[in-house]
C-alpha cells in the first residue's frame, strides 16, 4: 500500500482525537491494595511503521510511547479510568491465528500444544512459536530461543525438563505441527503481521471513540472501563472479522 499525504492526515486526526478523549479521562494506576495515593498516567500514543524506499506501509505500525505499555499485565489490572475499574481484553494466540486465517483455514484450538512435548513445556513452546514467526531465518530463531529462555528462570527450568529435545528439534516440530503456515514461518513476516494487528487496533480504538470511550492500547490487547468491557469485545471482533473474515479469540 502506497503511503499517502491524506494516510499521514488521517491517522494522525485519529491519534489527534484519541488524545482529546485520553485528556477527558483521568488515568491513573493503583501501586496495591494498600496505596494511599495513585499514580497519574500521562498516556501519550504514536505510530511506528517500517516503510521501504517506495513509501510503502506494509510493514510495524504498532501503538508505541504509553507509560502504562510498560507495566506487566497484573500491574494493567490496577489502573483506573475516572476513578472507575478497568478491564482487559488480548487477541489469544494472535498472529499464529492470522496466519492460519490468512489462508482461509481455522487455527487449531490451541496452538501451542505440540504432540511429543508435555503440556508443562506450553509456555516455551508459546515463546518459539512466536520467536519462528519473526525470525528472518531458522538460525536466528535458535539463537533468538536460546537467548530468550537463557534470560527466563521458569523457562529454563522447562528446557532442561525437556532433557534431550534441542532447540532446533523444538522448532522443527513446531514447523511439522503448523506445517499448513510453515512458508510463513523464519521468513520476517512478523512485522507484516505487525501491520496487520496495528490496523485492527487502530479500527477498535475507532471505533470506540465514536461513542466517546477510552481504550488504552497494549499491541494486541485493550484496556476500558469495566462498564464497556461488551463494547470493546464488539469491537474487537468486527475489526478482525472485516480483516481476515474470521472470529477471533479473545480473552
Amino acid at each position: 500500500m502506497r503511503y499517502t499525504k491524506e494516510e499521514l492526515r488521517h491517522a494522525k486526526r485519529t491519534l489527534k482525537k484519541w488524545q482529546t478523549i485520553k485528556d477527558n479521562n483521568n488515568v491513573v494506576h493503583v501501586p496495591d491494595d494498600d496505596a494511599i495515593t495513585c499514580i497519574e498516567l500521562e498516556p501519550q500514543l504514536y505510530r511506528v511503521f517500517s516503510i521501504d524506499k517506495d513509501k510503502n506501509l506494509e510493514k510495524g505500525g504498532r501503538f508505541y510511547g504509553a507509560h502504562y505499555q510498560r507495566l506487566s499485565k497484573e500491574e494493567r489490572s490496577r489502573i483506573l479510568i475516572d476513578n472507575e475499574p478497568t478491564v482487559e481484553l488480548d487477541f489469544g494466540s494472535l498472529h499464529i491465528s492470522m496466519l492460519y486465517h490468512r489462508e482461509g483455514l481455522e487455527c487449531p484450538e490451541d496452538p501451542y500444544k505440540i504432540e511429543g512435548i508435555p503440556e508443562y513445556a506450553r509456555p516455551l513452546i508459546k515463546l518459539a512459536t512466536n520467536i519462528i514467526i519473526n525470525a528472518y531465518s531458522i538460525v536466528n530463531a535458535k539463537e533468538s530461543l536460546q537467548k530468550n529462555v537463557y534470560k527466563d528462570k521458569e523457562l529454563l527450568n522447562i528446557k532442561k525438563r525437556l532433557q534431550k529435545i534441542s532447540y532446533m528439534q523444538i522448532l522443527q516440530m513446531i514447523k511439522k505441527t503448523h506445517s499448513a503456515v510453515s512458508k510463513y514461518f523464519h521468513s520476517d513476516y512478523g512485522i507484516k503481521l505487525q501491520k496487520d494487528d496495528s490496523d485492527i487496533a487502530n479500527g477498535v480504538i475507532k471505533r470506540l471513540m465514536k461513542k466517546n470511550i477510552l481504550a488504552l492500547v497494549v499491541h494486541d490487547s485493550f484496556i476500558v472501563q469495566k462498564k464497556h468491557e461488551d463494547e470493546l469485545r464488539k469491537a474487537m471482533v468486527l475489526e478482525y472479522k472485516k480483516k481476515f473474515g474470521k472470529r477471533p479469540v479473545i480473552k
